[in-house]
């Protein structure tokens, strides 16, 4: 029996592969408020799609990245913390789309959750695709080894 083996992606397809999962997340939910409330949203999903897809990739690059790559400098990079990080830069992204957008200076409690939500999707995307460990590997029993050694 032939074992079918996982290619992981580099870090950067990963990142504007999962870039992608905003607006999905978005569309979706559209899809699911509209079906109980309005007929003829297609538009806007269209539109939902091509004005978050590039947004999502330019805070994904210009905040998600630089975060990855003090994660791995510092040899934190596991997907729990990818994650939780992302929680608070989505939070405070979304803050900026609305500020831009809106010109609301103070983004609402709903601003702040749909940008943690969408980041968490991006970030939970990115480490399935590009294999982020759900541990670090500088862990030997429970403690910190210095320099990643074991």
């Amino acid at each position: 029996m032939s074992e079918w083996k996982w290619k992981r992606l580099t870090p950067g397809w990963a990142l504007v592969i999962s870039s992608l999962m905003a607006p999905i997340v978005s569309v979706i939910w559209i899809i699911a408020i509209a079906s109980f409330r309005v007929a003829g949203v297609m538009p806007l999903l269209g539109l939902v799609f091509l004005f978050g897809a590039p947004i999502s990739l330019v805070f994904s690059c210009g905040f998600g990245m630089p975060l990855l790559l003090l994660l791995k400098k510092w040899q934190l990079l596991t997907a729990p913390i990818v994650c939780a990080n992302s929680l608070l830069l989505g939070a405070f992204s979304f803050s900026l789309v609305s500020w831009w957008a809106f010109g609301t200076f103070l983004p609402s409690m709903e601003d702040c959750l749909a940008g943690a939500v969408l980041a968490l999707s991006v970030s939970a995307t990115f480490c399935l695709l590009a294999g982020v460990p759900l541990r670090s590997p500088r862990r030997h029993n429970g403690a910190l080894t210095p320099g990643g050694t074991e």
